[in-house]
């Protein structure tokens, strides 16, 4: 694949959402890491860093990250663990550039930095991430393709460890058919219209996870570009469903669909036809299929605990607080459902399964705890 060198010229807007939802996401998931007991080291990895900022000097990955973990040092304990930050550009001069931007900034953190091809690097780099007491986040920026399948690989044996994964879905959806397309994503197909190509590759992605009996919750954000049709996707991972909610958290503060910083083609249609009368709230498509998908699972028993309600939405890509939450309130509204559990990350996940109670209209508990 032709690279070009996009440091060379002002970031765009698509770029800038990146990196916006690079340091946002940093931001919750680093102090989750900070105050583990027994924490020894946390490790942050970008591995395609390019010199730190681009021609204007509006900063890139390497000074967000940084600039992330100076705001959060001042909160920490001093007992707090080591965080050590890895920079990885292929270009050494980039690497130098680098060097010189962090020269006497004072962060809170130690830096490695080197110049290697991304999979020599990863390896490189492997053996830290297994050690106890260690967590990780992988930043993964290619201008390429990556090869997929030695990567997941790997992945799915980590502990503790969250990954951001950009891929440039049109190179995807051109050439999945070809077979030096293959070499990078073996078995990857394309089925569905343009829109859809960015859920294969996460559900790609999740299956090669599946596959090699790895618990990943995973979740993509995908970036259309001003005046162009090319769509890139970020593909979100993590060990845990608290970093998938931290994740959707960021990603649905920032647009009204949760998915993409475009309108997708279900919704345009769908705000053709709702009703545009005072106090009624739009929503879009996807949201209203969820809500209605939520409420049937809920009454027929098949989800029966605030757990089931939680995993469900996650999985599904929404937030258990702001999109399942009102369609409970409003079964119990209609005499359909007799509670309304918290659906908080802590109160869900942090003790003993809480039951759904169906009214005697539609049957008994909706579950039971186990």
């Amino acid at each position: 694949m032709a690279k070009h060198d996009f440091h060379e010229k002002a970031f765009d807007e698509g770029t800038i959402l990146k990196l916006e939802i690079l340091s946002r996401y940093l931001e919750e998931w680093l102090p989750v890491f900070t105050h583990t007991p027994n924490m020894a080291r946390i490790n942050i990895f970008d591995f395609q860093c390019g010199p730190g900022q681009d021609i204007q000097g509006v900063k890139g990955s390497p000074l967000r990250i940084t600039d992330v973990i100076a705001a959060a040092r001042p909160s920490t304990k001093m007992a707090s663990p080591r965080i050590v930050v890895h920079f990885n550009d292929i270009e050494i001069a980039k690497i130098d550039q680098l060097r010189g931007l962090l020269q006497g900034c004072e962060t809170g953190c130690e830096y490695d930095f080197s110049s290697l091809e991304f999979e020599d690097c990863f390896n490189k780099c492997l053996p830290g991430m297994h050690k106890p007491g260690t967590a990780n986040f992988l930043f993964i920026d290619p201008t390429g393709l990556i090869k997929m399948d030695s990567i997941v690989s790997q992945l799915s044996k980590l502990k503790l460890t969250d990954f951001l994964l950009f891929v440039p879905v049109q190179y995807v959806r051109r050439f999945a058919g070809k077979a030096e397309f293959q070499r990078y994503m073996p078995g990857m197909k394309c089925n569905g219209n343009f829109e859809d190509t960015p859920s294969e590759v996460c559900a790609y992605i999740q299956e090669k996870l599946n596959a090699s009996g790895s618990s990943y919750f995973l979740a993509h954000f995908s970036i259309r570009k001003a005046n162009s049709a090319n769509v890139h996707s970020l593909v979100f991972g993590s060990r845990s469903p608290k970093g998938l909610e931290k994740f959707l958290r960021v990603v649905w503060n920032m647009s009204p669909n949760g998915e993409t910083n475009f309108e997708l083609s279900g919704d345009l249609l769908f705000k053709t036809k709702q009703l545009k009368l005072p106090g009624i709230k739009e929503i879009s498509s996807k949201q209203q299929l969820f809500q209605e998908e939520l409420e049937a699972k809920v009454l027929s028993g098949e989800l029966g605990t605030a757990r089931a309600v939680a995993l469900f939405s996650l999985r599904r890509a929404f937030l258990p607080t702001r999109h399942a939450k009102p369609v409970l309130s409003d079964l119990k509204k209609r005499g359909l459902l007799q509670n309304v559990p918290p659906l908080g990350y802590d109160k869900v996940f942090g003790g003993e399964e809480i039951p759904l109670v169906r009214s005697a209209s539609t049957g008994d508990n909706c579950g039971r705890a186990k």
